[in-house]
This record gives C-alpha cells, structure tokens and sequence, in this order.
C-alpha cells in the first residue's frame, strides 16, 4: 500500500490579516508646515510699541509655543523706556496675533 499522501494543514483564517494589510496601506497625513518654525520671532528680536504719553514698551522675544487649542504664543520679557529710564516689568505672553497688532520690530 501506497503511503497518504500528505497535505500540509490549511491555516486557519487569520483575523489580523486583513487589519495588518489595511494598517500597512495608510500613509501619514501631510502635517501643514509647523508655523512656530516660520513665525519669524527669533529668540531676542527686540520689538517695541509707542504709547499715547511718549512711552515705550519693549519686548524681547524669549521663544514660541503653541498652547493645546493650536494658538500661537509668543513669551517675551517687557520693559518700559520713558525719557532715560528703563523699567523691567518681568515676564509676558500673548497671541503672536494680538502681539503683531501692540508690537512692531525695532530697527
């Protein structure tokens, strides 16, 4: 008598199969350009605003951050310049928007 042949066994129907192949053909999202990088606020770029009493603010930029709903911050240290006198009012952050509207680049 012939020996049987033998079969290899059948593999049972993989359940992760379908969910490996479907992982493998998503690509990541292109991400927008990271606008911290671009934002043109370099660490120490002095900007300044010039008050109705002939007053000056001066802000020096420390660095950039963005906050968990996606706003854009600018973190810069205040001083105040009236006539000689220079005050330092410590530690400041607001909206990069609402700091380009009070603050031009000092020249």
């Amino acid at each position: 008598m012939a020996p049987p042949t033998t079969r290899p066994a059948a593999k049972p129907a993989s359940k992760i199969a379908p969910i490996l192949r479907l992982l493998s053909a998503l690509r990541p999202l292109p991400r927008p350009p990271n606008p911290l990088l671009n934002s043109g606020f370099e660490p120490g770029a002095l900007y300044r605003h010039i008050t109705e009493r002939n007053m000056t603010e001066l802000a020096s930029v420390l660095d950039t951050k963005t906050d968990e709903f996606g706003i854009l911050h600018v973190r810069f240290l205040l001083a105040y310049q009236y006539q000689h006198r220079v005050i330092e009012a410590g530690e400041r952050t607001l909206a990069i928007a609402v700091f380009n509207k009070r603050f031009t680049l000092s020249p």
